[in-house]
């Protein structure tokens, strides 16, 4: 006798039918994860398939976390060679190792509909990743191919290379987080030099040093495609910035360039400032913790100053006291398109911190600045509070992470309360975890309902763990002497209020990190989609 269909399989049958879109199987999602249920084995796999196929409505498919393994990256192999309406597919953390890899990538060979791929955290190797090198030199349909963390070496990097040399289809690579050194960046480097469809690439956290910098360097110097550029988290220095720097006055389409976690130093920063300077194209920066200074700060101070058009500076975690701070607040004042700057965690005090208060009086491009984990204290905070008064462009402002005191909160708070009154509901300001608070008299009254009307919610910005090391002390300073048992219970509640807000706003701020990563998946996507246009046009 045949076996039945096991228990709970024919409603998620269903559901794929009656599904529109996407289909996930992910413990956020109501499907939940296949190998919870023992679904993620090929007999199961090849059975949800088989529902997944028959709805053509369903274009995208996500797998991720669900141990198919190899076994089922081989049934989803099969089924992608028979042209399914699939066209995104998330293989994320599945165990997938070099066999599988290997059968995803034949199937690409034939197949005309997938035109995304993301296989992050596997263990694909240099033989899946060779495999797919082959594809790639066949397919002409696949835009997006993510192998991030796939233990990818040296070997895999030459054929890697002679793809992109000849594919003319493909528009994102991430390699993020593999093991090419300096030798597969420079066998990469020859692919990305003749290649004339590849916009995005990204090969941080890979061991590079100034040599490989220097080799990715000189094939970008007049590349006419990649906008996007990541090579954070590696091992580059002052030199193999020189080499990038190089690029800047050279390169007429790269829109971002991320260096951060790189020990690039003053020198490294006096030379980026430099080709910043020389460029037309650059947007959006990313230094933060590369040991970055005040002579780096001070040269990145003129670059802005120069009306360079970049609208994005990151130099969070780096050694930027008040003089760096000082001139980069020069920079503001000339300055018309940068709206994000980042300085968090770094060392400046109030004089910092009064002299970029000041520079926003004039500056009205800055919507995001975010000064938390510094040596700010009162005087430095009241600085912005004539500019939150006046500055209807700024929105987020960060002080967490501070020594700001009662008397700076109060002030702060008195600003918003006032900025709210003359511009109505424009220019909302989120202080970025400081609590502010005015000294009205409903305050003394209501404290229980200050968070209603004086914290301003606002447009949260993508900072590296920003506010992960709040003192103790933000939520106000305590005075001397016994207390009453009224006063002890007000104080109780308090802080339970206080515990309570805390953890509404880790909420908050989890549910902000995770609708900008669908964001930036979006116009990622809608890019992808005015490519294709682009080129069934042509």
């Amino acid at each position: 006798m045949s076996k039945g269909p096991e228990p709970g399989m024919e409603r998620i049958i269903e559901e794929i039918a009656a599904a529109d879109g996407k289909v996930s199987f992910g413990e956020i999602f109501k499907l939940g994860r296949l190998k919870e249920k023992g679904w993620h084995t090929p007999k199961a796999l090849r059975r949800i398939l088989r529902a997944v196929t028959a709805n053509e409505r369903i274009t995208e498919l996500d797998l991720s976390e669900n141990a198919i393994g190899d076994e089922g990256a081989t049934v989803l192999a099969e089924v992608l060679a028979l042209n399914p309406p699939l066209q995104r597919i998330w293989l994320g953390n599945n165990g997938i190792g070099g066999w599988g890899g290997t059968a995803l990538a034949h199937a690409l060979k034939s197949n005309t509909v997938v035109t995304e791929l993301f296989l992050d955290h596997n263990s694909i190797g240099d033989t899946g990743a060779t495999s797919f090198a082959d594809a790639l030199k066949v397919n002409t349909t696949l835009l997006y191919l993510s192998l991030y963390v796939n233990r990818i070496g040296t070997p895999a990097a030459e054929p890697l290379s002679e793809a992109l040399k000849v594919n003319i289809t493909l528009v994102n690579l991430r390699l993020d987080d593999n093991f090419l050194g300096d030798a597969g960046a420079a066998a990469i480097a020859k692919g990305v030099k003749k290649n004339r469809s590849l916009r995005l690439l990204a090969l941080s956290e890979n061991q590079v040093t100034d040599v490989g910098a220097a080799s990715i360097a000189t094939a970008m110097r007049h590349q006419k495609s990649i906008t996007y550029l990541s090579l954070f988290g590696n091992r580059i220095g002052a030199e193999g910035a020189k080499a990038i720097a190089e690029v800047l006055q050279k390169n007429t389409v790269l829109n971002e360039l991320y260096l951060y976690q790189n020990n690039i130093g003053d020198v490294g920063a006096i030379a980026i400032a430099e080709g910043l300077t020389q460029n037309a194209s650059l947007k959006m920066i990313g230094l933060s913790e590369c040991a970055i200074g005040d002579r780096g700060a001070i040269a990145l101070g003129e670059a802005v100053k120069a009306c360079i058009p970049i609208s994005h500076l990151d130099l969070q975690k780096n050694l930027i006291s008040d003089s760096g701070a000082l001139a980069l607040a020069e920079g503001l004042k000339k300055n018309g398109s940068l709206s994000v700057l980042f300085l968090s965690k770094n060392k400046i005090s109030d004089a910092g911190c009064a002299a970029l208060a000041d520079a926003l009086k004039v500056n009205h491009s800055l919507s995001h600045l975010a000064l938390g984990s510094n040596k700010i204290g009162d005087s430095g905070a009241v600085s912005f509070a004539s500019t939150i008064k006046n500055n209807i462009k700024l929105e987020y402002l960060s002080l967490g992470g501070n020594k700001v005191g009662e008397g700076g909160r109060k002030t702060l708070g008195e600003a918003v309360m006032k900025r709210k009154k003359q511009f109505r509901s424009a220019g909302k300001i989120d202080f970025g975890g400081l609590k502010v608070r005015s000294s009205s008299k409903k305050d003394s009254k209501h404290r229980r309902h200050h968070s209603r009307g004086e914290r301003m919610e606002g447009v949260a910005s993508r900072i590296d763990e920003e506010e992960e090391e709040h003192e103790d002390g933000e939520e106000g300073g305590g005075g001397g002497g016994g207390e009453t048992d009224e006063e002890g219970d007000e104080m109780e509640e308090r802080r339970r209020r206080a515990e309570a807000e805390q953890r509404e706003e880790e909420k908050k701020k989890a549910r902000v990190k995770r609708r900008k990563g669908e964001e930036e998946d979006e116009r990622r996507r809608r890019e992808i989609e005015e490519e294709r246009e682009r080129r069934e046009m042509e």
